[in-house]
């Protein structure tokens, strides 16, 4: 019985201890009132304040404190003043950065582990020539220090130490405290690290202090604080070691603490000469003789930091560190931290640390003992020092880039390289490189720093010791990010192709097989299928020229009867001005006609060609618009047809447009639309932006006639050549290409267009197209608007054309609109014309493309190099026959100012003349 009960207690004790720790564990996770923490303002490193989150050393700390602490944590955020005022009402539990000072004993309790470290400074205006360490400057001047802290009493101490005499006036919030410094209320800022016065300028360090959590007196809080701090330090103190380095161990002084001497140096040095190695990239090379790479960028921050202006020289990869500074008359040279061991030289704090690694085949077996042989780019026997102890039996061979060593194991020339891992990383985009691997075990850091004589560069490496130290470690992963993405320029196409050689050799080999063999099998197949082309090719090109002949044939031939008759007429009526007159008017009808009629056909040439191109320059719609009004207005009147216009753009609108070919395009639908119309009829324009974003728009071009309309069934066929529907009316005449060059040029312009047309109803076309915007500026620049494009006084032109009549018919034409005429009938005369005439003697030079002797093209180049102030400006307008000239235009727009073609319109000869003669004039005035 005894035993039995013994037994169950033994039992019940053993529950009890099992299930204790789960109660223990719930209660430790039930939170009690939450812990108040202030986040003082300014207070960057320690509390940084975003969209209501708090974050920086303090909240991270405390996460780590988190699993210890029972209760919850809230931060609130406040000014120093305010803060103090809190804990002293008991508002909130801790400040977690106060110095443990006599005056705030008995007041305040602290916690027994300190939660930080802050560094004392007296910080000034950056523009104030105040050096650091310049006590004198300090002595009897105005201090500023923020109320409730301890920075007066550390500093206090350290004037009494130097025996110096301020005055100290106090302030509640930092912004006053910065501001009364901005306004030179007071002359220093005594303060710490711990607040954010990155504009302003350290001259002075008085000291250093840990900091604690600060709390009011009996807070109950303060053992749990303690207790979580002291487990902290006890399971996390790596934790929270990292946490203090990554906030503060790296912290850089944004103004190098210069001395006086050091100022001084530097106004005197100015400049120094620094050497870089070349091939060495991403760290640094030379592009265009100009240094680049993520040392480069650091070099130059250390320059913008001290004022010293940095000039860069290639230094010798194949000469000792102090060989290399004798050579090229160096101040310093980058070099890898090794090399100041070197008696003779002195070296700086590392600008940049970096790992080096070892390379070699993912097939050498037995490593590293059967490595003999080290591929390297440099001559740092300090760095195979350092790895002397893992291949003691290897020797170097020195390449000149780092692509040499790496293909040098490729080849199995070495057994390894030793490169840099930022290097090889860059070298490794080379698929060739793909079988390589790294031997992490073998990887040491090493710091590149600058080496200079220790005889004479003491006082220079003090200084850029200084700007080195304002670097900070955002600015080194900013360069590196910048150079991380570099193309790889060594890549060559053997690179590429390199990891797949085997099986693209197979295919190759295979491919060849299989092409002979296809080869052999479908050429028999292939000489009869051609013979069959062929044989239709012929039949189809044949019956395709007698239907083009027969139907341009009667086309021109109607008109030129019409001309030949009508000139014959002409010539029996001499003594009846009135008749004669008519018979005057209706061959002009007839010449017209024949000239649309050749033009058509040649615009199908250059269609069918792909030989049609656009040149657009910044062109108003509008007045483009009203330009075909004018010339159809003619038409209009004969037949009484009202033309009515709606639009909601302005004339002084640009957009980047042919002009030519969209007049071409409004002209075609417009001949048609009144040739189609009823007389006494309307037609209806429609130009209108229905869309603009950024620097496009989309504008929509409508035409309706009340004319006699197409059949549903031609419709389809409107835009092939030569089509066109039977009609009664036997006035009707035309090609048949007017639609189909129309349906090309929206094309051309990428546009879009739809008609709608039926019997005795009308037609409408509706076209869209989306043209670039030209800013007025330039519009205005590029836009001479004239109604009337004739000269006051008398301008003199030289023209160039070997054909005697259309020297008659041009020579007449400019006489007629006030020109003074030189003629030359080749290109060489014009040459020698113009270049014996006296400066500025021709307004213009026209000249036609195709001529004996000397061609247009060649005559317009001699007359642009001659070696005279009107060479290169004058006007040359360029005139031409030739279908096949738009494929040159872009030849001739260097040279030539315009172009017309043949036959010359007179209203276009006239407007191109004044519009080019006016841009001269203005030049010309301009180099007088």
């Amino acid at each position: 019985m005894f035993k039995k009960l013994i037994k169950g207690v033994f039992c019940l004790f053993s529950v009890i201890c099992l299930i204790t720790p789960f109660f223990v564990y719930a209660n430790a996770n039930e939170k009690n009132e939450a812990i108040i923490i202030a986040c003082v303002e300014s207070v960057d490193e320690l509390y940084q304040n975003t969209n209501g989150i708090v974050s920086g050393y303090i909240p991270e700390m405390i996460d780590i404190l988190d699993e210890y602490l029972v209760s919850d944590v809230e931060f609130v955020y406040m000014t120093w003043a305010d803060a103090m005022e809190a804990l002293n009402q008991h508002q909130i539990d801790f400040i977690f950065t106060g110095s443990n000072v006599e005056e705030r004993e008995g007041i305040y309790e602290f916690t027994k582990f300190q939660t930080g470290l802050e560094k004392m400074y007296l910080y000034t205006l950056p523009e104030k020539a105040i050096y650091y360490g310049d006590y004198e400057e300090i002595n009897h001047k105005k201090i500023g220090i923020l109320s409730f802290t301890a920075y007066d009493t550390f500093f206090e101490m350290y004037t009494e130490r130097l025996d110096l005499e301020t005055e100290v006036i106090y302030y509640d919030q930092i912004e006053d405290l910065e501001q009364a410094l901005d306004n030179n209320e007071i002359d220093f800022i005594a303060s710490s690290n711990i607040f954010d016065h990155k504009d302003y300028r350290v001259v002075l360090n008085y000291g250093s202090s840990p900091y604690y959590a600060m709390t009011y007196k009996d807070n109950p809080k303060l053992d749990e604080m303690d207790f979580a701090l002291r487990q902290a330090y006890s399971e996390k103190k790596q934790d929270l070691d990292e946490l203090y380095i990554k906030y503060f161990e790296n912290e850089k002084i944004y103004n190098p603490l210069f001395t006086k001497e050091d100022s001084l140096y530097i106004q005197e040095k100015k400049s120094i000469t620094i050497g870089l190695y070349d091939n060495n990239s991403p760290l640094s090379e030379w592009v265009d003789n100009n240094p680049h790479g993520i040392l480069v960028d650091i070099l130059n921050k250390v320059s913008r930091v001290s004022g010293l202006e940095i000039n860069y020289v290639k230094a010798d990869k194949k000469l000792l560190p102090e060989e290399n500074i004798n050579q090229h008359q160096l101040d310093l040279l980058v070099s890898l931290d090794t090399s100041y061991r070197d008696e003779h030289l002195m070296g700086s704090l590392p600008i940049f640390t970096s790992d080096y690694v070892v390379v070699s085949k993912a097939t050498i077996e037995n490593f590293p003992l059967h490595v003999k042989d080290i591929a390297i780019y440099f001559d740092e026997n300090e760095i195979l020092d350092l790895f002397s102890s893992d291949f003691p039996k290897a020797t170097s061979t020195m390449y000149e880039t780092p692509y040499e060593c790496l293909s040098a194991v490729m080849r199995e020339d070495v057994d390894m390289a030793l490169i840099n891992s930022y290097v090889y990383n860059f070298e490794f985009k080379n698929p060739y490189f793909n079988d390589l691997e790294v031997k992490t075990y073998y990887t040491k850091n090493i710091a590149t720093n600058l080496v200079g004589l220790k005889d004479d560069k003491s006082q220079l490496i003090t200084v850029v010791n200084k700007a080195i130290d304002s670097v900070t470690e955002e600015d080194v992963k900013l360069f590196i990010l910048a150079h991380s993405n570099h193309v790889n320029r060594n890549i060559t196409l053997y690179d590429y192709f390199y990891p797949y050689r085997l099986p693209l050799i197979i295919i190759g080999v295979l491919s060849v097989l299989c092409l002979v063999l296809v080869y052999f099998v479908s050429r028999v197949k292939r000489k009869e299928a051609n013979q069959k082309i062929e044989i239709r090719s012929v039949e189809l090109a044949n019956k395709t020229k007698s239907n083009f002949l027969s139907q341009m044939s009667h086309e021109i031939r109607t008109p030129m009867n019409a001309i030949v008759n009508l000139s014959d007429l002409a010539i029996t009526e001499i003594k009846n001005p009135e008749k004669m007159e008519e018979r005057l008017e209706d061959i002009n009808r007839s010449s017209k006609y024949l000239v649309a009629l050749v033009n058509d056909i040649l615009d199908m040439s250059k269609i069918e060609s792909n030989m049609m191109s656009l040149h657009p320059t910044p062109t108003s719609l509008v007045n483009v618009y009203r330009t075909c009004e004018k010339i159809l207005n003619t038409q209009l009147m004969e037949k009484e047809i009202q033309l009515h216009f709606f639009t909601n753009l302005s004339s002084s609108v640009y957009l980047l447009v042919d002009s030519l070919r969209f007049q071409q395009i409004i002209m075609n639908i417009l001949t048609n639309a009144i040739k189609f119309s009823y007389p006494k009829g309307n037609i209806n324009v429609s130009l209108k932006k229905i869309e603009e974003n950024q620097n496009r728009m989309k504008i929509e071009l409508k035409i309706k006639d009340e004319g006699i309309g197409m059949s549903e069934e031609f419709l389809p066929s409107l835009f092939n050549p030569f089509c066109q529907e039977k009609s009664n009316q036997s006035d009707i005449t035309g090609t048949g290409l007017g639609m189909s060059i129309v349906k090309s040029l929206v094309d051309l312009n990428q546009g879009t267009i739809e008609v709608e047309s039926a019997k005795t109803k009308g037609t409408t076309f509706t076209m869209i197209f989306d043209f670039d915007v030209v800013d007025k500026e330039h519009a205005n620049q590029e836009a001479i608007e004239s109604t009337n494009y004739h000269f006051s006084d008398k301008k003199k032109v030289l023209l160039v054309e070997d054909n005697e009549l259309n020297i008659k018919v041009a020579k007449a034409i400019l006489e007629k609109g006030n020109y003074e005429v030189d003629c030359a009938t080749n290109g060489l005369e014009g040459v020698q014309m113009f270049a014996k005439s006296e400066v500025f003697t021709y307004d213009a030079i026209i000249i036609d493309i195709k001529m004996p002797v000397m061609d247009g093209i060649e005559a317009t180049r001699e007359i642009r190099s001659i070696v005279r102030q009107d060479a290169t400006i004058l006007p040359i307008i360029a005139i031409s026959a030739d279908i096949f000239d738009d494929e040159r235009r872009h030849d001739l727009d260097e040279m030539m100012s315009g172009y017309l073609n043949k036959p010359i319109e007179v209203e276009r000869l006239y407007e191109t003349l004044y519009q080019l003669i006016t841009k001269y004039d203005k030049t010309k005035m301009g180099l007088k």
